[in-house]
């Protein structure tokens, strides 16, 4: 990802000056690493990936049956995408949903520590 920022600094520079982005925020990553490193002859390609799409809204119970299905299907799944949905943000669906995220991958990435 380094290299990827050093050669498209501009890039980076004007997606990270976004209001609603935080200095340690690497979305822009989201897409422009995969291909860059797939040009650079340094990604692996997968021919089918398993993925879950979960949806989070303001309804706490809701949520948590969809967190619970995902608990049971994880280990089938390569990753994850969860869609906020979410019309009144409350401290209580973020802390629901940092309790869940934190179960999942209790070790902090890099980039978080």
């Amino acid at each position: 990802m380094q290299k990827a920022e050093r050669q498209f600094q501009s890039i980076f520079d004007l997606v990270s000056s976004h209001k609603f982005r935080q200095h340690s925020d690497h979305v822009i990553t989201n897409g422009l690493v995969q291909y860059y490193a797939h040009a650079k002859k340094q990604a692996t390609l997968v021919k089918k990936l398993e993925a879950k799409r979960m949806g989070i809204g303001s309804n706490q119970r809701l949520n948590q049956i969809e967190m619970e299905k995902y608990k049971k299907e994880q280990n089938k799944q390569l990753f994850l995408c969860i869609e906020d949905f979410v019309k009144d943000d409350t401290p209580a669906v973020d802390k629901q949903v940092q309790d869940f995220l934190e179960v999942l991958f209790p070790e902090k990435a890099p980039w978080e520590i």
